[in-house]
């Protein structure tokens, strides 16, 4: 099982008593299965190359790169936590040796299953009318 942690495209949220917007961010866990390997996919997360149709549907559609799946949801044993690092200076008086620190980033109670599909154009029909 290959997961990945993704963000959603800020999506704005109007409040209509002061005709302010604000946005909203939300982390979703991704499973892409095993056919494709992880670090190709990191690759194009970490570029921005993600596209979604109907995320927070029934029917979510992710493209990752040149790469199309079609997903559902399931519920987690557990919640799915997302972290950044930070760099820090080593502290010369502790034995903590470590120079990274996480600081927690987002939450999700859900995990997108995802297949891989392929997308193919439609077909033009061409019908033509003969007249007697």
């Amino acid at each position: 099982m290959e997961a990945i942690g993704i963000k959603d495209e800020k999506q704005e949220i109007v409040n209509n008593d002061d005709n302010s917007t604000d946005e909203e961010e939300f982390y979703i866990m991704a499973d892409t299965g095993n056919e494709i390997e992880q670090s190709l996919i990191l690759k194009h997360v970490e570029n921005g190359d993600v596209r979604s149709v109907d995320l927070d549907g029934d029917n979510p559609y992710l493209q990752i790169g040149p790469f199309t799946f079609q997903g559902h949801y399931e519920y987690v044993l557990g919640t799915n936590m997302f972290f950044t690092t930070t760099s820090t200076p080593i502290n010369q008086d502790t034995d903590d040796h470590s120079n990274q620190n996480l600081q927690l980033i987002g939450t999700s109670d859900k995990k997108l299953n995802l297949t891989r599909c392929y997308i193919y154009p439609k077909e033009q029909i061409t019908t033509t009318t003969t007249k007697d």
